[in-house]
């Protein structure tokens, strides 16, 4: 699977996002406004964590230009998970629990 995550070349706070997107339940229907969803994932501490200086939308934006994420065409004011969204945050949830035992 790990060949999908590769595909994307995706940095590693872009990574984190979409774990953390899966793991609150941002998926296909289930979004919530652009704030909302910063909030719970913790964006603050994500950011500072990977030294990311943009702001959450212009990150979100480009996931969604890679399909990762949709905004349901509501211009951005919200998100959840695609299914390759959801593929891929599945495939980085398991390399990082095969990568621990």
């Amino acid at each position: 699977m790990s060949y999908t995550i590769v595909e994307y070349g995706l940095e590693p706070h872009e990574e984190e996002i979409l774990v953390r997107m899966l793991r609150e339940g941002f998926v296909g229907g289930a979004y919530s406004s652009l704030e909302r969803v910063a909030r719970a994932i913790g964006w603050e501490e994500v950011a500072r964590r990977y030294g990311v200086r943009a702001k959450f939308k212009s990150v979100a934006k480009r996931l969604v230009s890679r399909g990762l994420l949709t905004d349901h065409g509501k211009s951005m004011r919200v998100l959840s998970l695609t299914r390759d969204g959801v593929r891929v945050a599945m495939a980085l949830i398991e390399l990082r629990e095969g990568s621990e035992s």
